[in-house]
């Protein structure tokens, strides 16, 4: 017997436990890799998304400025 009771059978039992609970987590590792690199592309595709979306205002902006021009002048 141990500090606090405890048995090394007790213990034995405790660790097997943990290893199984690891091993559960380790075996969902690729699924949770292949879910990140899904944000990951998610997120590049968003960025350059962002980009047009930007450059089609400015290009807009500077129509409108034109046109105002023209218009006025």
């Amino acid at each position: 017997m141990l500090k606090n009771g405890e048995t090394v059978e007790n213990i034995i039992r405790l660790f097997d436990s943990k290893q199984e609970s690891i091993k559960m987590l380790l075996k969902k590792v690729p699924e949770f890799q292949e879910r990140e690199n899904l944000i990951r592309t998610l997120q590049n595709h968003v960025k350059k998304r962002d980009e047009v979306i930007q450059e089609v205002e400015n290009n807009l902006k500077a129509c409108e400025v034109a046109l105002t021009r023209s218009c006025f002048h």
